[in-house]
């Protein structure tokens, strides 16, 4: 399967897709009745789909995805339905470098305005914790300012609330003011955005990660998206420390050590 294909699918097609992936991320077993259901489409489209993409029907795609029996998993399959104006797991490595470039520093992870960005920034604060990574989720104007620690990444969610791929009402995970205060302050902004259409913040950021929006007014896969680009990019993290002779579990010690 090649990227010949994958750029033909339909955004019903890329609809499935999403969900499919997204139970497979929750080890959640569903079968054609259910994601047909879900996608309000006839499983024939679910058939068809599957062999569009070289499968001999949705058992045989299910099963392939969930065991990662082939790599179009990772090489065609996540990049699809993860990310928007390039590859996924060159949008991880390109992450993962701005926080290994920056390891012993401390990072700021906007949250405030809606439920999904505070998930996703506690959720990384934890995960980059276990590489021994200061970063803390917060809204707080302070914590932008505190000079205990060098500034590293003030990472940003922007977020389409409305779901129609790109278009409409979008929001901020921090206030304005917050962003350009960390921009002042020598943070590297990281902005990730399901916003297509360029906004005044992707246009001042240092670096935007787009997340391919939600085609589908019904389903919001920003966070299941997001996470998928994160968990790539914490593997690049731990392959960079190991090509360094570094424990992955205390790249951050130097930053930790002065909180």
């Amino acid at each position: 399967m090649g990227y010949e294909v994958l750029s033909e699918l339909s955004a019903t097609d890329q609809t499935i897709m999403s969900a499919i992936n997204y139970h497979i991320s929750q080890s959640e077993y569903v079968s054609i009745s259910e994601l047909a259901d879900e996608c309000d489409v006839a499983k024939s489209t679910i058939v068809k789909l599957a062999k569009k993409l070289g499968y001999t029907g949705y058992a045989d795609m299910r099963e392939t995805l969930c065991a990662g029996k082939e790599d179009e998993v990772s090489d065609s399959f996540l990049p699809l339905n993860t990310t928007q104006d390039e590859d996924t797991l060159d949008a991880a490595t390109r992450l993962a470098t701005l926080f290994w470039d920056r390891r012993h520093a401390k990072h700021v992870l906007a949250s405030n305005i809606c439920s999904v960005d505070a998930i996703l920034s506690a959720y990384l604060a934890r995960k980059l914790a276990m590489f021994g990574i200061y970063a803390i989720s917060t809204y707080d104007y302070a914590s932008i300012i505190a000079k205990s620690t060098d500034p590293g990444i003030a990472l940003f969610f922007e977020h389409n609330i409305d779901q129609k791929a790109g278009a409409g009402s979008f929001v901020l995970s921090a206030f304005k003011p917050l962003f350009k205060l960390a921009q002042q302050e020598g943070y590297c902004t990281v902005l990730i955005t399901d916003v297509v259409k360029e906004t005044s913040t992707s246009q001042l950021t240092d670096e935007v990660f787009r997340i391919k929006p939600s085609y589908d007014s019904r389903y919001d896969f920003f966070a299941p998206r997001t996470i998928v680009l994160f968990e790539l990019m914490l593997s690049e993290l731990s392959r960079l420390a190991a090509s360094h002779n570094e424990d992955p579990a205390s790249l951050g010690e130097n930053a930790c050590s002065k909180i």
